[in-house]
This record gives structure tokens, C-alpha cells and sequence, in this order.
């Protein structure tokens, strides 16, 4: 999944959660800021490596919001980085 498809998604969003566990540690609040904010980052610096952890996290987001499932790591390998 790419940047835009990610952004196409994202947009289409209803109706957001309040907050959303990664895992044990992570949590993030605001999640539509959290997003928008992230595909602003990726669309400004794209295709750079040191980026690649803010694609990880709308992945994350993205898997969470269709599953429920924070573990998304074989969805993650899945996915192709963004161009």
C-alpha cells in the first residue's frame, strides 16, 4: 500500500477512534492529527529511509482501524514501502 492509497483510505474516515494502542507501550492520542500529520511528513520527505517509521505507523493505524488487531506485523512485510 502506498502513500496515496494510505491518504485515499484515510480520508474516507467517518468516524475516528479517540485514541489507539499499538502494543504495551505505545498509544497515541488525537489519531486523525496523528494521521494527517504523518502523511504530511511521508508526502514531504518521500522515499526517504529515515521516514520509513512514520509509513510503519499509518500501517499500524490502518491494520488496527480494518482488524482490530494491533499485531499487524505480517500485514507490515506484506506491504511495499513508500515510492
Amino acid at each position: 500500500m502506498n502513500i496515496t492509497q494510505l491518504k485515499n483510505y484515510f480520508s474516507s474516515v467517518e468516524r475516528w477512534p479517540d485514541s489507539i494502542r499499538f502494543d504495551d507501550c505505545s498509544t497515541t492520542n488525537k489519531v486523525k492529527q496523528t494521521v494527517n500529520s504523518h502523511i504530511s511528513i511521508l508526502e514531504a520527505n518521500s522515499g526517504k529511509p529515515r521516514f520509513e517509521p512514520y509509513y510503519n505507523r499509518l500501517m499500524k493505524v490502518f491494520g488496527i482501524m480494518n482488524t482490530g488487531e494491533p499485531n499487524i506485523q505480517d500485514f507490515l512485510k506484506q506491504s511495499k514501502p513508500i515510492k
